[in-house]
């Protein structure tokens, strides 16, 4: 019977790696020092900066600009913003009576 301890080598080195990104991030979020040497011109490093936010739909992690602008690419929601982006324009004519008189 599998336990919680009966994790596969590759998958505990995952949850490491990111755990050590998110610690990374989080500093750079407040502007904190890293030590010399630390290469931060790497994809993931890259990646870890860009802002994200949990869709309110389905709670996966999805940029914060494609999910207010654009929608979730795992679900489909859509934000108010992006739905009255995508309505198209109505324009309002005033009554032309009142301006005759």
């Amino acid at each position: 019977m599998p336990t919680s301890r009966s994790r596969l080598p590759g998958e505990l080195l995952g949850i490491k790696v990111r755990a050590a990104l998110a610690s990374f991030a989080t500093a750079a979020k407040y502007g904190l020092e890293f030590p010399s040497g630390t290469n931060i011109e790497t994809a993931a490093w890259k990646d870890a900066q860009v802002g994200k936010d949990a869709c309110p739909q389905c709670g996966k992690l999805v940029e914060t600009v494609e999910l207010l602008d654009d929608q979730c690419p795992w679900c489909g929601w859509q934000s108010a913003k992006a739905r009255r982006a995508a309505q198209p324009a109505v324009m309002v004519m005033a009554p032309i009576a009142a301006a005759a008189a």
